[in-house]
């Protein structure tokens, strides 16, 4: 268990978020946060509840949701490991604008409030970065509103896996898709019978399915035909997805 703990905090302090962080710093905020281990269907919190807690995804994924008006689900965002969610915890006694829930087996750290606050007050760079998160989150949320009028299925499936290809190489990646692709279908608005046919129209631009896996033999392909339609800088997109 300690070689694990080491691991995480090693990894912690690797993230763009804390990178700018003084080892001390990290080590700090990491024993005062909690590794939550996480079955499929386990709950982090409501939307409504008192924002306690910040969360950055270790491993698996974790579903972002919001209730509607007539008692539907609406699926807000995805996250995988090295995503951060909960950023309502940098206002003073705010609540969580969704839930968050595990949609298959996974792990998350939980950063309480005032670990946050606390960083943010002693770290100038820190407190730039959480607000560039927090910005690029906003522009994301926006993004999604003109992709489902400007993008065809295909390109905002492509999209979305541009943004697992995060810090990865730009050829031969291998990506491991949530077990309910309907989940992904919902985020992008799309049916699930629609995701399927898209997912497998993208052979053309190099992906390739296996199962529960996607292979992307070329990722600065995929860009150009995804992005064609975007309003994005693609510069600002190379910083999130693969390496320049």
């Amino acid at each position: 268990m300690a070689q694990r703990t080491e691991n995480i905090q090693a990894w912690l302090k690797a993230l763009p978020l804390f990178s700018s962080l003084k080892e001390g710093d990290v080590a700090d905020l990491f024993h005062r946060s909690q590794v939550k281990e996480l079955a499929k269907g386990d709950t982090l919190f409501l939307q409504g509840e008192p924002a306690g807690n910040f969360y950055i995804v270790i491993s698996g994924w974790i579903k972002l949701f919001r209730e509607t008006g007539d008692g539907h689900e609406s699926v807000a965002g995805l996250c995988t490991a090295e995503d951060t969610f909960g950023e309502a915890v940098l206002y003073q006694g705010s609540t969580y604008p969704f839930g968050a829930q595990a949609v298959e087996p996974s792990r998350a750290l939980r950063v309480p409030a005032a670990a946050v606050k606390e960083l943010i007050q002693r770290n100038g760079d820190f407190a730039a970065t959480m607000i560039q998160a927090m910005s690029q989150r906003m522009q994301t949320l926006e993004l999604q509103v003109e992709h489902l009028k400007m993008m065809t299925a295909p390109q905002r499936i492509g999209c979305f896996l541009l943004k697992l290809c995060r810090g990865k190489s730009m050829h031969n990646v291998e990506l491991a898709l949530p077990y309910d692709k309907g989940l992904v279908a919902a985020l992008l608005g799309i049916k699930l019978e629609t995701f399927s046919r898209s997912l497998h129209q993208l052979k053309p631009v190099g992906i390739e399915v296996n199962g529960p896996a996607v292979i992307i033999a070329d990722v600065q392909k995929l860009r150009d035909y995804a992005c064609a339609s975007c309003s994005t800088v693609p510069e600002e997109c190379n910083k999130e997805s693969g390496k320049k």
